[in-house]
């Protein structure tokens, strides 16, 4: 909690107990208790801003002011009612206040500054599946190194997930608009450093995350000499704004061109129960899906197509689906599968394509930005949903010479193909081995990592402004900064061998990181 928010709960504790105490021991003011707690509510609201964290703490004072201007002394009953409540909501706000903290994001530690804009890029060559009126748009965050010794103190630094409280106000801005006063390590609009290029990384975030959720991987590799584009992709971030169009959150409909809407098909929970299935399980499941997917999308006529399903119905290796495995829901699991979670993937693949090609064109008033990229050494990074769209770049796209996958589970029509590239796929307790089936035969310099102790949640930065998150279960008994620095270290040691050719950095860092909590499989 910030300054002001401390000293307004420390204040309105000590009018409660002066309050109880007042007749016994007079030289306690409750009035100018009172008074001082009202002058740190104002000054709260000036210089801190209202937070709804808080609000049970408004609404204690609120009470309390209502007490001042009684114009008789209350019966003893309701008294001790207002101190029941009055304590409660003190103590709810101090609660709130420090589950959803106002807190600093570690800095990196590499040898640049860090630098960072934002901007957008349309493209007049695709439709926008959810607004088909629209070209489809994205938004893209940058950061980049920065000399040390540059002169900062002109640039504003930028403060965390941004795009939930901008443009539009809405239910999003509100929940999210305190972290206006969390700031990151990065300025806005720095001058990049210009005495070489740096390579190219691009990161795809989590379904309905937002494009800076791994701000400090972000930082971290912008500090060591990379060039960071992190990309928001439109109804599946949690809220992205367009010049053009306005601001557009998530959005649980499915795209016009899958043919059918959530209300057409209902695969009576398969999907939820491959859900629960994972790890190699997971891969040995999904091992036979998938040629089942392009057999019956392959199919010609709608006899060969329930052929397909009922010869699926009797798969030995699909049974643990039962009793859910019927035609119907089987059917409509395929079609959900294959035209709403594939073909997303492969247009979010489209949508990382279209930034690689049109980031030298990108608006931005950093100059010579343009010049400093390499795109000849491109990594591409992904987190979850962002990790499939990750791996199925680095499977078609020849531009990938580095890829890294943090705990994705892989969709996408190119199911049976290896990565072209260098790769990296680092795993949670949840996902071990869960892509077998996706990724192999791997090449000699793809890596399979374990990290134990982790869960799938950890993998985001909101675990730095979100430790609710680890109460209510969601995260691994491996603490957060040391999974973030792990995560980071790694990250950037793939990086420099493959794309800067720092030849057997990874493998001592693997060799360093192995030796307390790393498994390699």
């Amino acid at each position: 909690m910030l300054v002001f928010e401390w000293l307004l709960v420390v204040t309105s504790l000590l009018y409660l107990l002066s309050d109880r105490i007042g007749q016994a021991k007079p030289e306690f003011s409750t009035r100018h208790l009172f008074l001082a707690a009202s002058v740190l509510f104002a000054a709260h609201i000036i210089f801190e801003g209202v937070r709804w964290q808080l609000l049970p703490i408004y609404l204690a004072l609120v009470g309390a002011a209502l007490a001042q201007i009684r114009t008789k002394q209350f019966v003893i009953w309701l008294r001790a009612t207002g101190y029941f409540f009055y304590s409660i909501l003190i103590v709810i706000g101090l609660l709130l206040g420090n589950i959803f903290p106002i807190k600093a994001i570690p800095g990196p530690a590499g040898p640049y500054a860090v630098g960072t804009f934002h901007s957008e890029l349309i493209d007049d060559s695709r439709v926008e599946r959810y607004e088909p009126e629209f070209n489809r748009g994205v938004s893209v965050q940058v950061w980049y190194p920065v000399n040390s010794d540059a002169e900062l103190d002109s640039h504003s630094k930028q403060t965390l997930f941004h795009e939930l409280y901008s443009g539009e106000y809405d239910l999003v801005s509100f929940l999210f608009g305190y972290m206006k006063k969390i700031e990151t390590n990065s300025y806005i609009d720095a001058p990049i450093a210009n005495s070489s290029t740096f390579p190219l990384i691009i990161f795809n975030h989590g379904l309905f995350i937002m494009v800076d959720q791994s701000i400090q991987l972000m930082e971290h590799l912008a500090s060591n000499g990379y060039i960071v584009a992190s990309i928001s992709h439109p109804f599946e971030s949690l809220k992205v704004g367009l010049s053009d169009r306005g601001t557009r959150t998530f959005s649980m409909l499915y795209p016009e061109d899958v043919g059918f809407t959530n209300e057409d098909i209902d695969d009576g929970g398969i999907g939820n129960k491959i859900g629960t299935i994972s790890g190699k399980a997971h891969s040995d499941l999904m091992e036979v899906m998938y040629p089942l997917f392009d057999s019956y999308n392959a199919a010609q006529t709608k006899e060969e197509r329930t052929r397909i399903v009922e010869e699926a119905q009797l798969l030995g290796s699909l049974q643990v689906l039962q009793p859910l495995l019927t035609a119907d829901n089987l059917t409509d699991f395929i079609k959900w599968r294959s035209l709403v979670r594939n073909r997303s993937t492969s247009y979010w693949v489209e949508d990382t394509q279209f930034v690689v090609d049109k980031i030298s064109e990108i608006e931005t008033e950093v100059a010579k930005f343009s010049e400093a990229l390499d795109k000849l050494a491109l990594g591409v990074i992904g987190f979850s949903y962002g990790g499939a769209a990750t791996g199925e770049f680095c499977k078609i796209d020849a531009r990938c010479k580095a890829g890294i996958n943090l705990d994705g589970t892989q969709f996408g029509p190119n199911w049976n193909k290896p990565t072209i590239a260098p790769f990296l796929l680092i795993n949670s307790d949840t996902n071990l081995r869960g892509n077998d089936y996706a990724y192999y035969p791997a090449p000699s310099n793809f890596y399979d990592i374990h990290i134990p102790n982790t869960e799938h949640p950890d993998y985001v930065d909101a675990l730095t402004v979100f430790p609710i998150l680890r109460l209510l279960g969601l995260s691994g008994d491996l603490e957060y900064q040391e999974l973030a620095d792990l995560v980071n270290d790694l990250s950037l040691a793939f990086l420099d061998e493959y794309l800067k050719t720092q030849t057997g950095r990874f493998s001592e860092q693997m060799r360093i990181k192995s030796e307390s909590v790393l498994r390699l499989n």
